[in-house]
């Protein structure tokens, strides 16, 4: 990181010290700064890895028989010590996209007990006591590292899937909660939603024939949509790769540098997405 950023400095430093004339000549060392970005993203991918080496089993428990919200409880700690190493030896804003990317990981790992019909076996009202208790643990958790404004962003997949778990048993409503949760969580399908369903024992079976049958639309539209939003970012990636270092450089007031873009989004001063907060019932229906 520290080599990405003295890199950085040399790039920016030769570009105001040379003359105009030479400034082409800079683009070379971009391979140089882009090598060092590179090696720090495998390097954080490699600590996430690495931390959930531990935790992964952990998370395995979820929702399995004779647990509850102690699992949570314990892969809190194990992840707490973790941290209290981490924070010592990474740069701040380094840890705090640690701690983003850990997060989501725990959500995903949250998540799959659902998506894979685990939950199928245990009452509805017990699920929604324990998943107030487990999110309640995590944001506390995370809340000692991160803003309350990335707290929600990553946790818009639960809450849009505890809504699955609790709005109106009508098809608008039950349709209405899966675009909202495959929207948040692509990999939610419709085979994901058929299981959730299943939970809820008040739904018959011709309203969750009619939901499926919309909710498949609905994943084939969102699908399309990302297909095409993947599609015309890759244009644009490639028309931003043709600009001249030189040009770059006159943004970069604007645009400081795609390490200021990864601090931002730690800090929470940009999200993808207008993110929902959680509101666990006074008691579980």
């Amino acid at each position: 990181t520290r080599c990405l950023e003295y890199a950085q400095e040399l790039k920016s430093s030769l570009f105001d010290l040379l003359e105009e004339q030479y400034h082409d000549k800079i683009d070379i060392f971009e391979k140089v700064v882009e090598g060092f970005h590179e090696l720090e993203k495998y390097a954080l991918r490699t600590t996430v890895a690495y931390i959930f080496e531990d935790v992964g089993p952990l998370s395995e428990k979820l929702f399995s028989p004779k647990t509850g919200t102690e699992v949570i409880l314990d892969l809190v700690e194990v992840l707490r010590e973790y941290f209290s190493d981490l924070r010592v030896y990474l740069i701040d804003y380094h840890f705090r996209e640690l701690a983003v990317e850990v997060m989501k990981k725990v959500v995903d790992s949250y998540i799959y007990p659902f998506t894979s019909g685990k939950v199928c076996s245990v009452k509805p009202n017990v699920i929604l006591t324990q998943m107030d208790t487990d999110v309640a643990t995590i944001e506390t958790f995370f809340g000692n590292y991160l803003k309350r404004k990335v707290l929600d962003i990553v946790c818009s997949p639960l809450i849009a899937l505890r809504e699955l778990l609790v709005c109106r048993p009508t098809v608008d409503e039950l349709v209405t909660a899966f675009t909202r949760m495959h929207d948040l969580w692509p990999k939610f399908t419709v085979q994901s939603a058929e299981r959730v369903f299943q939970c809820r024992q008040e739904l018959d079976s011709i309203c969750v024939g009619q939901t499926l049958s919309q909710c498949v639309t609905v994943e084939r539209e969102l699908r399309e949509s990302r297909r095409e939003f993947d599609v015309q970012k890759s244009l644009a990636n490639r028309s931003n790769s043709a600009v001249s270092f030189a040009g770059l450089q006159r943004q970069s007031s604007a645009n400081n540098s795609s390490l200021a873009s990864m601090d931002l989004l730690a800090k929470g001063a940009v999200a993808p997405r207008k993110a929902l907060k959680w509101k666990p019932t006074a008691k579980a229906a």
